[in-house]
This record gives structure tokens, C-alpha cells and sequence, in this order.
């Protein structure tokens, strides 16, 4: 049977612009903050030292809990080696499960199969940093970190920092395409 006249509707409420605003607030909160590199606009050369990166930073809401994502595409000499750590607000809990993942100093090529994966865990930590090999300085190598990060009273930038570990004059870089992404899980 076809539907040959409309029902009617009880009246609707019409939001105001303050509940729409809200609406609209909350609904932005829960999409993934997702940031890429596009370009490699810093290095570090015979620095230890973490520094902000100038791309990989995304913003948290005050009381919240978020699961991110970084992948990493690092090229270094082994003798300096990579480290990274993040900053984020004050009174936040970090617990991280980082995925290394690279090839050895001679690659994948010419027969040569064999890689190397680390593993690394942090738990409820409110400063970390971690320390990475690195194989060599023209292959980018990858590696992923996974975690979640909650909260306080305070919202704030979550942003990557990194350095060489040991200091080195060939330049460490993170290659364009890099990520991270913060999901807001609660």
C-alpha cells in the first residue's frame, strides 16, 4: 500500500542558538584531531635537548580521556640515535605502548630479510620519554606509538618533542608524513 498522505507531526522544538552552539561544541569534540607532517621544517644536529615539534600538536579538553596515535618516520644516524617524549597539561596521566619497528643498518635489499621490532610501555606517567634506535641515516624508519592520555582540570596542547639521544653531527629529522591522531574515548 502506498502512502498517499503525510502523517502529522506534534510541534517540534526549535533550538535556541546557545543549545545549537552546544550541539555543535559537543559533536566537534568527539570527531579525531588528526595532524600530518606535509613538510620536514626542523632538524636536530648535535642536540640532545626535546623540543616542541612544530607541527605535531593537537588540543584536549579539560576532564577527558583520549586514545592517540603516532606514527613516526625518522631518518638519523645510529651513533645519535632518537628520543621523543610529549608535553601535555598539567595533572594529565599518560600510558603509552610503543610499536618500534625498522630494518636493520643494511636494509631489506639484496636477499638481506631480517628486521628488528622493540617494545616498549609506559604506565601513568607525567613526563615520559622514550629512546629509539635508529639503523641509518638515508632510510626512513617507522615506528608507532599507541596510547591513552586523561585529563585533568586543565585542557591543553598535546604535542610531540623530540631530540637526537646521543648528540651527533648528522642531522635527525621526522619525515614528512608523520601523524598523530587523538580520539576522545570518554
Amino acid at each position: 500500500m502506498a502512502l498517499t498522505t503525510l502523517p502529522s507531526l506534534p510541534a517540534m522544538h526549535t533550538p535556541q542558538a546557545a543549545e545549537f552552539a552546544a550541539l555543535l561544541a559537543a559533536v566537534s569534540e568527539l570527531q579525531p584531531k588528526y595532524v600530518q607532517k606535509t613538510s620536514e621544517t626542523q632538524y636536530k644536529q648535535s642536540d640532545t635537548a626535546l623540543a616542541n615539534d612544530d607541527t605535531l600538536v593537537v588540543q584536549m579538553a579539560a576532564n577527558a580521556k583520549y586514545r592517540y596515535e603516532l606514527g613516526l618516520f625518522i631518518v638519523g644516524n645510529e651513533a645519535g640515535d632518537f628520543k621523543f617524549g610529549f608535553t601535555f597539561p598539567t595533572g594529565a596521566v599518560l600510558n603509552q605502548l610503543q610499536i618500534a619497528g625498522f630494518v636493520n643498518d643494511s636494509g631489506l635489499s639484496g636477499g638481506n630479510t631480517s628486521a628488528t621490532v622493540e617494545y616498549h610501555a609506559i604506565l601513568a606517567a607525567s613526563s615520559p620519554s622514550l629512546g629509539l634506535s635508529i639503523g641509518n641515516s638515508t632510510t626512513p624508519l617507522g615506528y608507532l606509538v599507541e596510547g591513552t592520555i586523561t585529563t585533568a582540570a586543565t585542557a591543553g596542547a598535546f604535542q610531540l618533542q623530540w631530540a637526537q639521544a646521543t648528540s651527533n653531527a648528522t642531522q635527525t629529522k621526522v619525515k614528512s608524513g608523520s601523524w598523530i591522531e587523538l580520539r576522545r574515548v570518554a
